[in-house]
This record gives structure tokens, C-alpha cells and sequence, in this order.
């Protein structure tokens, strides 16, 4: 019983900041976005060139909203490979956020729905291939790895549940293509990401 006490006081004290937030939201424009949303994100992200099937990483995500249409975020992911040869992958991204923001119509009754494009540029960390410089002997085409960074462009959209005004649920789907340089290939070879996310963001005025 006593800690059934103690935790129903718990859950009322998180509350608190919960509902005070929904009562000044009276106060704000429900038409008008939050300035500042900050969140973590869970990034299943797909490699092509490894495997067709997705690995589970995460992240998080910093977004900045100017007026109802147009933010900037910036947003950082590591993934797992599912090789302990390669390691995993960072994706750091930086992108131009445009949405249609309808939340305040409440269509799902218990949330408002807002609807978004993202497009911006990105930066990937991994592990490849290069020829082995200083090869030794009676080796034939020999390679190492080195991390290096690729910058590529990430666009894709989706849609924010938002149940009240101080958070969000954010379900969204990027897709970047790229060339990667193959060691002793005379052309490169196209590689693909897709990163399908979603996230829970807090939102401040």
C-alpha cells in the first residue's frame, strides 16, 4: 500500500508541469507554432550496400520554427550496422522544415495532426574500403577501412501527432543517395540510405 502511495504521488508531481502547460496554453495562439522543439528520436536506418533489412539506432533532434510554414532543425542518429567489422554509422543532418500545421482543428479528436517536408544536407560517418597504401608483400589488391565522411542530401516527409500543446509525436521517413568510390573499380557505386524515424519532441515558446 505504501508504495502504491508513493507512486501515484509520483505520477501526480510529473504531472504538474504537464498540466500547467496545457492551462497557460490558454493564454497562447493555438495557431501559431512552438519557437523551439527538442527531442530524441529513434532512427531505424537502412543499408543498402550492407544488407536490405533495417538496424535500430537513435538520436536526437533540435528544431527551430520562424512562423507557422518554416523551421530549420538540426538532427544527429547513430545506427548500427549489424557488423562489428565496419562499426556503425553517424548521420548528422541539417534541414529546411516546411509544414502544414493544422493541429489546432484537432481531426483525431484526442490530437491534432500536423503535416511536413524535410530537405537539407547531411553528413555520414562510416567505415570503407580503401586501398591499402603500404601494402605488404605478395599481397594482391589489398584493402584497410578508414571512417570517413560523406556529405549527401537527405529529403523526406511525415506527420506530427501532437495531444497537447507542449508535445509532439513525429513519424517520418528520409532517403539519401550518394556514390561511394570502391577500391580498384574504375567507376563508383550508387549507395542508398533510408532512415525511417520517430520521435517524441517537447516544445517550448
Amino acid at each position: 500500500m505504501k508504495t502504491l502511495s508513493i507512486y501515484t504521488f509520483s505520477v501526480m508531481l510529473m504531472s504538474c508541469p504537464l498540466v500547467l502547460a496545457q492551462d497557460n496554453s490558454s493564454h497562447v495562439d493555438l495557431g501559431a507554432p512552438p519557437g523551439v522543439e527538442i527531442g530524441s528520436v529513434m532512427s531505424f536506418a537502412k543499408q543498402e550496400a550492407i544488407g536490405n533489412y533495417y538496424h535500430l539506432g537513435g538520436g536526437g533532434r533540435v528544431t527551430m520554427n520562424f512562423n507557422r510554414f518554416v523551421a530549420a532543425e538540426a538532427e544527429s542518429t547513430r545506427q548500427p550496422t549489424g557488423n562489428s567489422y565496419l562499426g556503425d554509422e553517424v548521420h548528422t543532418s541539417f534541414a529546411a522544415k516546411g509544414t502544414y500545421r493544422k493541429e489546432e482543428a484537432r481531426w483525431l479528436k484526442f490530437a491534432g495532426l500536423n503535416f511536413f517536408g524535410v530537405a537539407g544536407l547531411g553528413f555520414l560517418n562510416r567505415s570503407v574500403a580503401i586501398a591499402q597504401p603500404n601494402p605488404p608483400p605478395n599481397c594482391i589488391r589489398c584493402t584497410v577501412l578508414e571512417r570517413q565522411t560523406k556529405a549527401i542530401f537527405d529529403f523526406g516527409g511525415g506527420f506530427e501527432l501532437v495531444p497537447a500543446r507542449p508535445v509532439s509525436v513525429r513519424l517520418d521517413v528520409t532517403r539519401a543517395k550518394f556514390q561511394q568510390e570502391i577500391p580498384y573499380l574504375p567507376s563508383p557505386l550508387q549507395q542508398t540510405r533510408v532512415f525511417l524515424k520517430a520521435a517524441i519532441m517537447f516544445r517550448f515558446e
